[in-house]
């Protein structure tokens, strides 16, 4: 393709980061056998370890006569996007987890993709493509916009770097710091079969009438809270095993919250070295909701007659996951952060919106309706 085929870049889909990098040198050491007017090759690899500033690179225009390369496991189908693909090499292979009953074990092993599934991936591709352009990452010509360049220096998914961006415009980045950082773990709330009734008793204690944003914000306030306190007569090791104690009392996970903690330190950080500024909307939940709206508007959904939910962009019919607080509420109108397909389509981690926000926060998307 390099040498015979006319301008634009290539996207190869390998089955995961050691055959990416065994590939990247590959091409690296033909490049060096050709003559010096046909080295004009850059490569870019993506995998789902590699940081999110990392994987933003690929947005970089090429200098003048080159030509990119992108290797790409599948999370190029959900979360990366790369403009200026004119070819895709697809050797039709994925890594696909099965359990092997005899050993008891699950195991990721290479198989045969169908062609509608690489057709999908393909298809992603595009998609993710005009998430970004959505979120004004991008431009129309398919270069990082000023707000995709200061999104590149957060390692998140970028939804949650732009929602903290947005947040520092809000006067609740604050907040959103706490949000974004609780929203990148696995779930902080843990319920054992044999205690149910324990656990949701103890869920109320943190709960919030608008919704698990605002909980989850109250989880890690009360959390850090009870940590300060204990810090201040105990050393910080007996205050860490302290504070495991209470997530166990609260039933709350533990591990998770340490790496949402962890997590949260990093990107305050990140947000003050880009000149960013820290303040808090305090009590104004009403503040924090427009916020969230104004982040997570490419995730909307409005009530049915039948109780459930329409997923604004998709048309998909949705239900809330029980595991959230509106479970039983049933608002006009969400926002949410997940998707997860088991006999139904639920959502989850959702607040509760007024659709007319959407109209102002998000013009380009939605229109009043009657």
């Amino acid at each position: 393709i390099h040498l015979e085929e006319g301008p634009g870049d290539v996207l190869v889909f390998l089955t995961g980061q050691e055959e990416i990098e065994s590939v990247e040198r590959l091409i690296h050491e033909r490049l060096r056998q050709l003559p010096e007017c046909s080295r004009k090759l850059l490569t870019f690899p993506i995998f789902s370890s590699l940081p999110s500033e990392k994987q933003m690179r690929v947005f970089m225009p090429s200098p003048a006569g080159h030509r990119k390369v992108i290797l790409a496991t599948n999370i190029a189908e959900t979360s990366v996007t790369i403009p200026g693909i004119r070819y895709v090499v697809d050797p039709g292979l994925v890594k696909a987890r099965t359990y092997d009953p005899k050993m008891g074990v699950d195991s990721l092993i290479i198989v045969t993709t169908s062609k509608a599934q690489a057709l999908q991936r393909r298809t992603a591709v595009v998609n993710s493509l005009w998430s970004l352009y959505l979120l004004g990452a991008v431009t129309e010509d398919n270069k990082l916009s000023d707000v995709g360049r200061q999104m590149a220096r957060l390692p998140l998914d970028p939804v949650y770097s732009k929602a903290l961006i947005v947040a520092s415009q809000f006067g609740c980045l604050k907040e959103m710091l706490i949000c974004v950082a609780m929203l990148s773990v696995e779930s902080i709330f843990y319920a054992p079969r044999e205690k149910l009734e324990e656990s949701r008793n103890a869920l109320k204690s943190f709960a919030s009438p608008e919704g698990d944003h605002l909980t989850l914000l109250n989880v890690y306030r009360a959390a850090d809270e009870f940590f300060q306190k204990s810090k201040m007569v105990h050393s910080e090791e007996k205050a860490e095993k302290n504070l495991r104690k209470w997530c166990k009392d609260n039933y709350i996970n533990s591990r998770s919250l340490k790496h949402a903690r962890d997590i949260h330190s990093q990107i305050v950080r990140n947000v003050e070295q880009m000149g960013l500024r820290v303040t808090s909307c305090e009590d104004d939940t009403l503040l924090l909701r427009r916020c969230l709206a104004a982040s997570f508007f490419l995730k909307a959904a409005m009530k049915q007659p039948d109780g459930a939910y329409r997923v604004t962009l998709s048309g998909l019919i949705v239900q809330i996951h029980p595991s959230s607080v509106l479970f039983r509420a049933k608002p006009e109108c969400i926002v949410f952060n997940e998707l997860v397909h088991t006999n139904h389509s639920y959502v989850r981690n959702v607040s509760r919106i007024d659709y007319l926000w959407l109209v102002e926060l998000a013009p380009h998307l939605y229109a009043v309706q009657d």
